[in-house]
């Protein structure tokens, strides 16, 4: 009884692990915002782990209209915009 209690703990600490982790996105501007953001995007690629590796590929693609890493992403109610915990680009993160 001991073994399974013991396992049962293990196991629930390492899925709940993978549930704090946050997938960055990378969002490529069709348009640049005045606000330094996008203002229209162009496409968005999802499954980062980590936010430098998002702003790694981000700088990487030299894209004229620039790009933002988002966390956590999610489409609006509406579905036309991307929402995410925190959003960081070439000037740094809000």
């Amino acid at each position: 009884m001991y073994k399974i209690t013991v396992s049962l703990i293990i196991l629930s600490a390492i899925l709940l692990s993978g549930c704090t982790s946050k997938e960055w996105t990378l969002m490529v501007c069709d348009t640049k915002h005045f606000s330094g953001g996008c203002g229209d995007t162009k496409y968005v690629l999802k499954g980062y782990k980590t936010q430098r590796e998002c702003m790694e590929k981000g700088i990487e693609m030299k894209n004229p209209e620039g790009f933002e890493c988002g966390s956590a992403c999610r489409l609006s109610d509406g579905g036309l915009l991307q929402v995410c915990d925190e959003v960081c680009n070439e000037t740094g993160c809000s």
